[in-house]
């Protein structure tokens, strides 16, 4: 009788032992993925940036305004992006479970 209940624990230790790698290789697919996914939002702002410098002429002859003109869209977008970090940061601080490194830090930030 204790030698099957051994053999029956070993089954089930090697069982459970298996379950969870699959578990794990499953969570590390998604994760991999989710870093796949991040990593390409994060390029969209350099790459938007990138494709819209070369047009900047073309878009200010098709448009009939001076070039000048034309550099103000680039720099709202730029101003835009900033004041998105700076009130996104304190916002996700203010609702965050720890406000305080976040508030530190943005301060920091508008102070460098």
């Amino acid at each position: 009788m204790r030698e099957r209940r051994r053999r029956l624990e070993a089954a089930g230790a090697k069982t459970r032992a298996k379950l969870g790698a699959m578990q794990s290789a499953q969570a590390l697919r998604g994760s991999s993925f989710f870093l796949v996914f991040l990593g390409g939002l994060i390029a969209l702002g350099p790459l938007s940036i990138d494709a819209y410098m070369p047009a900047l002429p073309d878009m200010a002859i098709y448009f009939g305004v001076e070039i000048a003109a034309v550099n103000l869209t680039l720099t709202t977008y730029l101003l835009g992006g900033a004041l998105g970090q700076l009130f996104g940061g304190a916002l996700f601080g203010a609702l965050a479970a720890t406000p305080q490194p976040s508030r530190a830090g943005g301060k920091a930030r508008v102070f460098a």
